[in-house]
């Protein structure tokens, strides 16, 4: 396992991690979902629009950045362990991560506490966007 590190192509990784960090902030800008998304927020938790602005954004980006580095990590590792060496099946490979891991786990606050499921399903179409970018990236790349 160790030595699928060793066959991953890290400044794909480091590209899709960033195309993943632009597809995010773009869609989660006002004229995109973002007004949509903060409406959603603030009636879930009560926050007002000056709540949900990042009081640090280069931390926050930084953060988000990392998240998507190590989301890129692992579908490398993926990719190279399963041997996917085409598109279609590197899509298909991103859309059951986005099934079997973000979609279900992301449901939780919505079965538990009462999460708008819009909330949910925006921020998974997001999640499964980003997952498609990325793998595109790596299975071109690599």
């Amino acid at each position: 396992m160790l030595s699928l590190l060793t066959q991953i192509n890290w400044l794909a990784v480091a590209v899709a991690g960033i195309a993943a960090l632009a597809v995010g902030v773009i869609w989660y800008l006002p004229p995109t979902f973002g007004t949509r998304w903060g409406s959603f927020v603030k009636r879930y938790t009560g926050l007002s629009d000056d709540d949900l602005m990042p009081t640090n954004f280069p931390s926050t980006m930084f953060f988000w950045l990392l998240g998507f580095l190590v989301n890129a990590i692992v579908l490398a590792i993926l990719i190279r362990g399963m041997d996917i060496g085409n598109l279609w099946d590197g899509i298909l490979l991103g859309a059951i991560v986005w099934a079997g891991l973000g979609l279900t786990i992301s449901s939780w606050p919505v079965i538990h506490a009462k999460q708008p499921a819009g909330l949910w399903l925006l921020n998974g179409a997001a999640f499964l966007l980003i997952q498609i970018v990325i793998v595109t990236i790596l299975i071109l790349w690599m």
